[in-house]
């Protein structure tokens, strides 16, 4: 029955446009389908599923509605978000973009997160930088399949995202005339700069190279293998 309730909140998913509450997705399960899902059974899928990606407050959507695959906490986000842009930022700045990406969540826990956790370093300029051990960065993507399979997903993921990162504020910039670097500390230095204090371990040989689909399949859990077989 989990894996059917799971199936069932993913088809709703599919139909929405933006991350939902959780209540709001076992409502739409019971209208369309006539069944009735246990909030507490509907939370443990929507948590374990790794189709699903979590928002902040209870929310959760698919990764084409924007939140990240893989984090269930904010610190994660945080560390996954730094990891993919490939350059640093500020915290104005990343709480722009997750707020883009659908997020909710006090700032006050943002700041939190940022300044407590021991991979995530702030540089003298004020922008952060996170430095994770390989196999750290990769459990982030919570996957059970093959390492270098993972590793392989998350060098795709790096290129995809870090590309519209840098792209969605390129285009706030020409947006606010010119203000928006001044506001939101976008002086993203070089990109051999990047390349330094992003380092995390030596990648796989097999690194994403942007030519990839805008959506990528984060890679089958065995579970998941299993059901598709």
């Amino acid at each position: 029955m989990g894996d059917r309730q799971a199936d069932l909140l993913y088809t709703v998913a599919c139909g929405i446009r933006e991350p939902a509450h959780f209540s709001g997705l076992v409502e739409e399960v019971r209208t369309q389908f006539g069944l009735r899902v246990e909030d507490a059974s509907a939370r443990s899928a929507l948590s374990n599923d790794r189709r699903f990606c979590w928002a902040g407050f209870g929310r959760y959507a698919l990764y084409r509605h924007g939140p990240l695959p893989g984090p269930r906490t904010l610190v994660d986000t945080v560390r996954l978000t730094l990891l993919l842009a490939g350059r640093p930022l500020g915290v104005e700045a990343l709480d722009l973009w997750l707020r883009r990406k659908g997020y909710q969540y006090n700032v006050g826990s943002l700041r939190n997160a940022v300044r407590r956790d021991a991979y995530v370093r702030c540089r003298p300029d004020g922008r952060l930088v996170v430095r994770l051990p390989w196999t750290k960065a990769v459990e982030l993507l919570r996957t059970d399949c093959e390492v270098r399979t993972a590793a392989d997903y998350l060098w795709m993921l790096r290129a995809v995202v870090g590309h519209d990162i840098a792209g969605f504020f390129a285009q706030s910039e020409l947006a606010s005339g010119g203000t928006l670097q001044q506001l939101t500390r976008l002086d993203w230095g070089t990109s051999a700069d990047a390349n330094l204090q992003m380092s995390f371990g030596q990648p796989c040989a097999n690194r994403g190279t942007g030519d990839n689909p805008k959506y990528p399949d984060p890679p089958l859990t065995g579970r998941t293998q299993r059901r598709h077989r």
